[in-house]
């Protein structure tokens, strides 16, 4: 899970203590969408960060604008553990184990990777960047004959969403590793 937010755009123009605000609203954010999901009360990460409101939307008139500043962060965690996966034909696998673990750590996440309506086309473009970083691991795992050959990225998005949706809130531990075990015998050749 992000400890820390990284800012995205290096902005010199901000004077420091305005980039020291920006940076504490990001990890603020960052943990506070973690917890309670990219519906989170804005009023929240303004005072985990330490700042007014006013401050908050002075660097973020929107939570849109807020959610496209986090976004690349979560998703570069995603991306990450993809190339992390290794190039045998389980990586797709293991991707897919690991991915579903960033979730239970971050509703935020579950929330980003859901069908629910972001900033286009920033957010939409980063999405579909990140199922680049795991397709050549499920190709490599369908020519193996490890994953049924029909699975598409949008499947895997859809089982992400699937498994997020249904451990949010519950018993999670036990929970997520039933939906998980369930979807990953989904993805077998022969089902």
């Amino acid at each position: 899970m992000l400890t820390a937010m990284t800012p995205v755009a290096n902005e010199p123009h901000l004077r420091a203590d305005a980039r020291r605000n920006r940076d504490a609203l990001l990890l603020a954010a960052g943990e506070v969408f973690a917890e309670e999901g990219l519906d989170a009360p804005l009023c929240e990460i303004a005072r985990r960060a330490g700042v007014g409101q006013g401050t908050l939307y002075r660097r973020f008139a929107t939570r849109e604008a807020l959610i496209e500043a986090i976004a690349d962060n979560y998703l570069a965690e995603l991306a990450e553990l993809a190339r992390g996966a290794g190039d045998g034909p389980d990586a797709f696998v293991g991707f897919f184990r690991g991915a579903v673990a960033l979730q239970g750590e971050n509703l935020g996440l579950i929330d980003l990777l859901a069908a629910r309506p972001l900033p286009e086309p920033t957010v939409g473009r980063r999405r579909r960047a990140f199922f680049s970083t795991f397709t050549p691991l499920l190709r490599r795992a369908q020519a193996a004959g490890r994953v049924r050959g029909d699975l598409e990225p949008e499947d895997v998005k859809l089982l992400l969403q699937m498994i997020g949706a249904a451990t949010c809130g519950v018993d999670q531990a036990g929970s997520r590793s039933r939906a998980l075990e369930l979807a990953l015998a989904a993805t077998r050749p022969g089902r």
